[in-house]
């Protein structure tokens, strides 16, 4: 559940970087980006991520998921830090459930009406 965020540097080229390689253990070494170093877990990152996300009033709310491999341990800690769903690894397959469950979660947190119609 390690991720890194970076910020641009002083000649303001973009360097801004997250990572979070899927599949691999939690004892992986820790990511970086050249410049502006802050090393935190995935879900200090969502939570860091989400509170941004409060501050400017201007954005629609986006979807956040919270993937782990340790979903009974990690899934709290997701949930807590503003996934709006979690999932364990390897993700559900996509199909017409899965997107009528991530539209509906995704109107509903933007507080608009959920009807959605199977026309397939």
């Amino acid at each position: 559940e390690d991720a890194v965020l970076s910020t641009a540097g002083e000649d303001d080229t973009a360097t801004s970087c997250l990572q979070q390689p899927a599949g691999e253990d939690q004892e992986q070494d820790r990511r970086t980006c050249d410049r502006a170093k802050i090393t935190m877990s995935g879900s200090e990152l969502l939570s860091h991520i989400t509170k941004e996300e409060k501050e400017l009033t201007h954005l629609r709310p986006s979807l956040y998921i919270g993937v782990s491999v340790y979903l009974s341990t990690d899934g709290p800690k997701l949930l807590q830090s503003g996934a709006d769903l979690i999932w364990g690894k390897p993700p559900p397959r996509t199909d017409k459930f899965l997107r009528n469950q991530l539209v509906t979660t995704l109107l509903e947190k933007r507080g608009k009406s959920v009807l959605i119609c199977d026309l397939s």
